[in-house]
């Protein structure tokens, strides 16, 4: 998979966000050896609100527990966080948290080299 098609199929969009539920974003393949980082951000109505990116395994009977956890403050600035190397298995991409104020939010998880730095 091309490093450009990996940070769009990765691409985990929330709009309207207040009554969506916990689904991840489409399952991809990561590939051993390769760093990851994180370009993210989200938008709320209250100060003070943050949420959580989580990359766990996508594997079916795998366990629940998050590979990577990110906290992302609700303000409309762009966080970037490098989030190293994956197991080389599918993965999903979770955003967590208390939505009930936040107007949008995404987060993408993509190989080092395919993301603008913030």
């Amino acid at each position: 998979m091309s490093r450009s098609r990996m940070a769009t199929a990765l691409l985990a969009l929330l709009a309207g966000v207040a009554g969506c539920t916990d689904h991840p974003a489409p399952r991809q393949p990561s590939a051993a050896g390769q760093e990851y980082w994180m370009h993210a951000a989200c938008t709320s109505t209250a100060p003070g609100t943050t949420l959580s990116v989580e990359v766990a395994s996508g594997e079916l009977d795998a366990s629940s527990e998050a590979l990577v956890t990110a906290g992302v403050p609700c303000d409309g600035g762009v966080t970037v966080n490098d989030i190293g190397p994956l197991p080389a298995e599918t993965i999903a991409v979770y955003l967590r948290g208390d939505r009930s104020d936040i107007l949008a939010a995404y987060a993408v998880i993509a190989p080092v080299s395919s993301l603008p730095k913030g």
